[in-house]
């Protein structure tokens, strides 16, 4: 368990990771100083994505949410 922790928080950066980590600083730095509590939950949400590498980052979608075609096209 804490070694799937360890490889979850340390491995896998990829460049839209830490796009999305400085965003999320950018906006926590934001939210203290204007102290504006809405900002803060969107800078939570942004470094809760990149610390633990969840959702969908621009085709880096890990954590099993993102449900994908293959390339299938879709039928009408």
């Amino acid at each position: 368990m804490t070694s799937y922790i360890k490889t979850q928080l340390l491995a896998n950066w990829h460049p839209m990771r830490w796009v999305a980590l400085g965003v999320g600083l950018f906006l926590i730095a934001g939210a203290i100083a204007s102290a504006e509590p809405a900002l803060g939950l969107l800078a939570i949400f942004f470094l809760f994505q990149a610390v633990t590498n969840t959702g969908c980052m621009v085709g880096h979608c890990t954590g099993g949410s993102c449900h994908t075609n293959n390339g299938k096209r879709n039928q009408l």
